[in-house]
């Protein structure tokens, strides 16, 4: 017998992966208002490609084990990560100017950082196309095929509209995670 109940915000968390040369501290991470939310810093520079995929699958495995739907946000090199793992794990993933293309030589193992195949469709790409770290219009070809891109003229690489990264979290939960499915019971 399959049951539905209403998700409510304590069921779910919210993942953030930050970016090349930031930490937890990024107003990216701090911005964002859920309640149930985690980050941890990682130094791209100095930790492997492995190491880092491993200690962000964990962290995603703790929060299914700890019944949490999960939605993944990343920026600029954690936005690559955001997708990467949300691709792969079929997690729902916001990346704000993701960094898909990464070209810092200081990045450890920089040529394992490959895309997997075209987003998925809980995925929302979140581009302001002032932003002149990242290459804007290949990100947004790639991420459009889904036509879940999100673009706002202007901006810069470290996101001016921030209140946009509430918003498109809320529109996830009340799309992907609008009702969640409960086996067996009464």
């Amino acid at each position: 017998m399959v049951k539905t109940k209403m998700v409510e915000d304590s069921d779910y968390k919210i993942i953030f992966f930050h970016g090349f040369g930031s930490d937890c501290e990024t107003n990216k991470f701090t911005h964002i208002t859920h309640p149930v939310k985690e980050c941890v810093t990682v130094d791209y520079s100095q930790m492997p490609y492995d190491e880092i995929y491993a200690l962000y699958r964990d962290m995603i495995d703790k929060s299914d084990n700890e019944d949490y739907l999960t939605i993944l946000v990343g920026h600029s090199l954690g936005g690559y990560w955001a997708h990467r793992l949300g691709y792969d794990l079929s997690v729902a993933a916001l990346m704000l100017n993701p960094q898909l293309f990464p070209t810092k030589e200081e990045i450890k193992d920089k040529e394992k950082y490959t895309l997997p195949g075209k987003p998925n469709e809980s995925s929302i790409f979140y581009i302001e196309t002032g932003d002149d770290v990242i290459d804007v219009p290949r990100t947004i070809e790639y991420a459009d095929p889904i036509g879940r891109v999100e673009i706002y003229e202007g901006g810069h690489h470290k996101i001016e509209q921030l209140d946009e990264v509430n918003r498109l979290i809320e529109r996830m939960i009340n799309t992907v995670y609008l009702i969640q499915p409960c086996y067996g019971g009464d």
